[in-house]
């Protein structure tokens, strides 16, 4: 967490924020699922979802088990009445694929924005984007 602030203080995050609010108009239900810690995550929330959008949080210090467990995302469908087949998750590690996997999710995307892995992401994912703002093209979701 160290230095984080400053970094967020210089951080465009409108490209983020506009996917953000597409994806709220068209009436997903919104979670965060990550490994990071509370402190962390809230100083990020503040920066990019400022009109909490965002309604279900779970942090690696928090009560569910850590990814690559499924056992957040099913405390999110049982809280949003969701099915597996509803449910996508976006991410950018290996981790995040394998929790999709594990959330037997009906829509995988992986993006190289963080591990950058293509070839691992590609065998654990449905599509393969090089950035969050890719995936306002993707004909499932829009």
């Amino acid at each position: 967490d160290h230095g984080l602030e400053e970094k967020l203080e210089n951080f465009d995050f409108s490209e983020t924020t506009e996917i953000l609010e597409r994806c709220y108009e068209r009436g997903y239900t919104i979670g965060m699922v990550t490994n990071d810690k509370k402190d962390s995550v809230k100083m990020f929330l503040e920066k990019f979802d400022p009109n909490r959008r965002i309604s279900f949080i779970e942090t690696g210090d928090g009560n569910s088990k850590r990814k690559p467990s499924a056992d957040a995302a099913r405390k999110f469908m049982k809280l949003n009445s969701i099915k597996p087949s509803e449910l996508c998750i976006i991410g950018d590690t290996i981790i995040d694929m394998r929790f999709a996997r594990n959330a037997k999710a009906g829509r995988k995307i992986a993006l190289l924005s963080g591990s950058g892995d293509l070839e691992n992401l590609t065998k654990l994912s449905d599509v393969v984007y090089p950035n969050l703002k890719d995936i306002i093209n993707d004909p499932v979701l829009f």
